[in-house]
């Protein structure tokens, strides 16, 4: 909208940013944390943070995702191959799924080569 307070391209950085710190919390979890407890944050931090924000990145259409493809494929695909009985490693596996195509997609001129 012409009206708005603050331009687009200042939020998309911003989402960016806000899915970059967030990715590298993740990263940080799994491989310092643990799996001890840590399930159900990085479940959290991937249905409430990481899934919405690139979402609405890959809805733009100037591949915004591709700044934080690497970092985003070293969070996504370890927690792809997570296993477990447990309600939290089942909405890991899941929503790291959904992130995962939402950042290939949002990537899509470098992601042919991943």
């Amino acid at each position: 909208h012409p009206d708005c307070i603050v331009q687009r391209a200042t939020v998309n950085a911003m989402a960016r940013k806000a899915t970059s710190d967030m990715m590298h919390r993740v990263i940080n979890q799994t491989q310092f944390g643990g799996r001890d407890g840590n399930d159900e944050r990085i479940a959290g931090i991937l249905v409430a943070g990481i899934n919405p924000l690139l979402a609405l990145l890959a809805n733009l259409p100037d591949a915004a995702s591709i700044e934080i493809a690497r970092v985003g494929l070293s969070a996504l695909l370890p927690l792809v191959g997570w296993r477990g009985s447990s309600l939290e490693s089942h909405a890991i596996h899941l929503s790291s799924m959904a992130c995962l195509l939402s950042l290939m997609n949002g990537a899509y001129p470098i992601m042919t080569r991943h």
